[in-house]
């Protein structure tokens, strides 16, 4: 039985990023209605080069802070790491802006975009730091709000500003408008702006954050080409629109796993932190508990994105884009072995031996890589989305191998075994349906009837066994 900790921060960010992921589909759906699929592709180029960039420059501190937090405990060690933190990265947002500066100056061609990429990527990247940071430090309901209200906010605002600016103007001044007012709020209602000195900057704690997270930026920089290289070369060497077309897809099943991979990693690594510094002998259980409640949620969400692709799509985006519907299927597929892959390298993690993570990640990007330059020219994007599937599932192989030869490693099979059992289930009423889907109310009664079977299934193989006695004995206690 899960302890009540994680359960309790799990119902807390359930809810909150399925809000998110819903915010995150409408953000698509929207984008797909204003924008062409070759505007669409600009937006891409964009966005994933902010998105490469915070990997890169920011990414790696973040993850450092997220590991070493439990180890501010008094006012003073508060202070020293909060300022230490967040000098770091005042200080990597300038290198950023000094290099970004440079070429504003010499390269007139790509001055708008060079500017925007510049306050985009500061004010997304304090953002994300702020609500990681929060995050971690338990401070659950002000994280909540602010990853649930960034994304719901730049819909309407993005919807608002397309009906008096062009829709590309109006889609990056949201981002930059709702990234930078909530960093403000974040660090005005957080305690982190009382405990910031620049005085109190410390060197010692700064060796300690690029030890963890130095080889992590190789891997940022491995993960960012095998999320992103398929992007690119579709919009090199096929037809304008394509990559509009295929991230436009990519992103609903990107969407749904976002929203359950990192509500579930929220709420479990804090307890799986805590165990570990407390009791090394305990924490292989907790993560085989954080494990198995991804398992129960993301296994039926691939099974559903997997059979029910075109309904989706065409649901959701605008006709122009519903040609790509079958990405959405390999994509659910290759996230479910990302989400899981997070859980395998947590002992990894814990341990301060990200080198090998570096190591896969830079295997499985240069797989991705090579196969997009090679197929993708005369695949299109079904072959991009197949690439992605391989090189996720290949990252997954060799971390497995790796971690099991140093670390325990907790896996319940014929819990696994019950998980997917009851996906199949459920894939048996979605099979038999799903030609009579015509709108979005047939859509949602057959995903209700297929969450039925697949909870009725859990619950005769037993797999539900300790959740529902633990939920009764609560009832018979109130009574």
């Amino acid at each position: 039985m899960m302890n009540k900790g994680m359960n309790k921060d799990i119902l807390f960010y359930l809810p909150a990023k399925l809000i998110e992921g819903l915010a995150g589909v409408l953000m698509i759906s929207l984008y797909t209605r204003i924008l062409t699929p070759q505007l669409y592709d600009h937006y891409i180029l964009l966005n994933g080069t902010v998105l490469m960039c915070y990997q890169l420059i920011v990414g790696w501190l973040l993850h450092a802070g997220y590991r070493h937090i439990n180890e501010a405990q008094t006012d003073s060690e508060k202070t020293k790491y909060i300022s230490t933190l967040l000098t770091t990265w005042l200080g990597l947002q300038s290198i950023y802006l000094a290099v970004a500066g440079l070429i504003y100056a010499f390269v007139s061609d790509y001055r708008v975009w060079i500017l925007y990429s510049l306050l985009w990527f500061v004010f997304y990247s304090g953002t994300q730091l702020m609500i990681a940071v929060l995050a971690a430090n338990k401070k659950v309901m002000l994280s909540v709000s602010a990853s649930t209200a960034t994304l719901s906010v730049k819909v309407l605002l993005t919807w608002g500003l397309s009906q008096v600016v062009s829709p590309w103007a109006g889609i990056v001044i949201s981002h930059i408008t709702v990234d930078a007012v909530l960093f403000a709020v974040l660090l005005a209602r957080s305690s982190f702006i009382t405990f910031w000195k620049f005085s109190e900057w410390d060197y010692a704690l700064f060796k300690k954050f690029l030890h963890y997270g130095v080889p992590l930026i190789g891997m940022a920089l491995a993960m960012s080409v095998t999320s992103m290289s398929d992007r690119f070369v579709i919009d090199r060497f096929l037809v304008g629109g394509s990559a509009g077309i295929y991230q436009a897809n990519y992103g609903i099943a990107a969407a749904a796993f976002s929203m359950i991979m990192i509500a579930m990693m929220r709420a479990v690594y804090p307890n799986i932190l805590k165990h570990f510094e407390r009791d090394r002998s305990s924490y292989p259980s907790v993560i085989w508990q954080g494990l198995r409640m991804y398992l129960l949620l993301a296994v039926p969400a691939a099974v559903g994105l997997v059979l029910l692709s075109y309904d989706i799509s065409a649901r959701i985006l605008d006709l122009q884009y519903v040609v790509g519907y079958s990405v959405i299927g390999w994509v659910a597929a290759g996230m479910l072995l990302l989400g899981l892959t997070e859980y395998l390298i947590k002992p990894l993690e814990l341990n301060k031996n990200t080198k090998p993570i570096f190591l896969a990640s830079v295997a499985a990007a240069s797989l991705n890589l090579i196969l997009n330059l090679i197929y993708v020219p005369s695949g299109g994007i079904i072959v991009a989305a197949m690439t992605t599937f391989l090189s996720y599932l290949v990252y997954l192989l060799i971390l497995a191998v790796m971690v099991k030869s140093k670390y325990e490693i907790i896996i319940k099979w014929k819990s696994v075994a019950r998980i997917c059992l009851a996906s199949s289930a459920m894939a048996i009423p979605v099979l038999l349906t799903k030609n009579f889907i015509t709108g979005w109310l047939t859509l949602i009664a057959v995903v209700s009837c297929a969450v039925l079977v697949y909870s009725a299934a859990l619950i005769v193989t037993g797999e539900l066994k300790n959740e529902l006695t633990y939920l009764l004995s609560k009832f018979r206690r109130q009574d």
